[in-house]
């Protein structure tokens, strides 16, 4: 995923910095949001996986991250081995922010639908600012076209079950069809990834709930829902500049499953870029870096196949024009070339399209 040993290590501390700047913000603030340290591990179903977590593990070895091969024993179904990483840590983040957001002016309902230099467009007016963040996982605007490309959104359903054998650390699977487990207060986040036209069936939720009964048939089902997250071709998020015609608009995005960490890691990242700083990341995390030709060609063929895979009547993203599909367990419509969802009805839940969609 990294460009050199050296570009792995510096990522992977700012991982780690980023769970110790968390903990201190808890700590100075006295947040109650169960902040827990715990291991995580990467597990592998079968020796194929396993070779892959041996060969990770060589390369971790390299870049003096530190991690080893363990059996993931906890688990209640059979697997080949895990590579476990010491001292993580999971936490409320709605509880977090929460407490975080107390004191801020924070105005909702005013979905920012353009920008025009320094100018920021809403339904209720325009806010004029210096500097500008677009923190939407997918950028709202087309600043820069090779970003259209860069980013492929992935989805995932995860559940959450009561009354099973708790689990001491975070697990996930390295294989596409392989679930990913998470403690959390009193029950266990179960998450899997999904795609193709699997995203949108009732069934998906179905079979989830079938393999939970046979992992812990005690186990009581306390919520479902839907995620989404952005994938970028090298494996890192993008944060920083969006382009040199537009220095003074800056975006996050492309987590890649990593969210928590990525996220402070952004946030430092830019507050640096916007206080004329120098960051560690810059070069590294930049939007405007070189994309890998292999996923930037792929992520071109998946949009073509996309938008002219149409039918009369079709409805179509307000973003870009491209077919959306509708979810019937979410009761949503879907973008499958950039993300963006909408309600029932037509309106924009997700970015980056950000007007309604015609009935």
């Amino acid at each position: 995923l990294y460009k050199s040993p050296i570009s792995a290590k510096l990522y992977a501390q700012a991982n780690q910095n980023a769970i110790e700047s968390y903990a201190k913000i808890i700590e100075e603030e006295n947040i109650d949001c169960g902040f827990l340290r715990l291991p995580s591990y990467l597990y592998a179903l079968d020796e194929v996986e396993l070779e892959e977590l041996k060969t990770e593990e060589l390369t971790l070895r390299k870049s003096a991250i530190q991690a080893e091969l363990v059996s993931a024993s906890q688990l209640p179904f059979s697997t080949a081995g895990a590579l476990r990483f010491k001292n993580q840590a999971s936490f409320h983040p709605y509880k977090f922010l929460s407490h975080l957001a107390q004191g801020l002016e924070i105005y909702e309902n005013s979905p920012a639908t353009g920008i025009n230099g320094h100018d920021i467009f809403t339904p209720q007016g325009q806010v004029r600012a210096e500097k500008i963040l677009i923190c939407t996982q997918f950028p709202i605007l087309n600043l820069q076209s090779s970003l259209k490309f860069s980013l492929r959104p992935n989805s995932y359903y995860a559940m959450g079950l009561k009354n099973i054998t708790k689990i001491e650390g975070i697990y996930t699977g390295i294989g596409r069809s392989s679930y990913s487990l998470t403690p959390f207060d009193d029950m266990t986040i179960i998450s899997k990834q999904v795609s193709g036209a699997s995203v949108f069936k009732e069934d998906t939720a179905k079979h989830m709930r079938l393999d939970s009964l046979d992992f812990w048939p005690q186990s009581e089902l306390a919520g479902f829902w839907y995620a989404q997250d952005f994938h970028t071709t090298d494996g890192l998020p993008c944060v920083g500049s969006i382009s040199r015609r537009w220095p003074h608009v800056y975006a996050a995005m492309g987590y890649c499953r990593w969210g928590m960490t990525t996220a402070m890691i952004a946030a430092e990242l830019m507050c640096a870029l916007v206080n004329g700083q120098e960051h560690s990341l810059k070069a590294l995390l930049r939007p405007e870096r070189t994309p890998r030709l292999l996923g930037f060609s792929s992520n071109i063929l998946s949009f073509m196949g996309n938008y002219f895979n149409m039918r009369p009547c079709e409805k179509r993203c307000s973003h870009m024009g491209c077919p959306l599909k509708w979810n019937a367990l979410e009761r949503t419509w879907h973008c499958p070339c950039h993300g963006s969802r909408f309600s029932e009805s037509g309106d924009a839940l997700n970015a980056p399209a950000v007007f309604q969609i015609e009935n």
